[in-house]
């Protein structure tokens, strides 16, 4: 794979729906774009602290412990189904809805399970890249990706936080049922 095809493979892995972008749109709907442009920080740190391992030393950790990569799916699905759970229980719009805070970007982040296949299988793909290249692409990636992620959440914003946050709740728990599927799979 050459640089630029993994810069696209990211990117769009990146555009994906998931747990994090669901929370960078819901926090741009609901508490506007420049508080959800401050969260792009807590998704570049928790997708590094969870890539830059994999990237390094991944290859090794799947040939040694198999089942690390399952407890790690099994993580993410609960924190997901949490999430979704969370996002489920709205408090009436003006009344204090929860904020979507940092910790939360950074925790849904780490634990997102995009994280094991870019560090595991995507940014490895590139023969004779180094590290420091590869995150570079991978950061503007995540950059990108993040900024349409708040621009669709800003457009959004009329509708109200109740609908917005009932369907991101049903998301992610479709996704948090998949991968806690995917981790007994996996498992057996």
């Amino acid at each position: 794979m050459t640089l630029l095809e993994c810069f696209l493979a990211c990117l769009g892995l990146l555009l994906t729906p998931g747990p994090t972008n669901t929370l960078l749109a819901l926090a741009s709907a609901t508490q506007g774009r420049r508080a959800a442009l401050r969260l792009m920080l807590a998704e570049v740190t928790g997708y590094s602290v969870a890539v830059l391992p994999l990237l390094v030393f991944g290859q090794m950790l799947v040939v040694a412990a198999p089942a690390a990569v399952t407890a790690l799916t099994f993580a993410a699905s609960v924190w997901v189904a949490y999430l979704a759970v969370a996002l489920w229980r709205v408090v009436p719009e003006g009344a204090g809805a929860a904020v979507i805070t940092w910790r939360r970007v950074f925790v849904t982040t780490l634990l997102n399970p995009k994280g094991l296949l870019l560090g595991l299988f995507i940014l490895p793909s590139v023969a004779g890249a180094s590290v420091p290249v590869l995150m570079g692409l991978f950061v503007l990636g995540i950059a990108i990706a993040a900024s349409v992620w708040v621009l669709l959440g800003a457009l959004v914003q009329r509708g109200g936080q109740r609908p917005l946050r009932r369907g991101a709740a049903v998301i992610l728990a479709g996704l948090a049922a998949f991968l806690f599927q995917s981790g007994v799979v996996a498992a057996i």
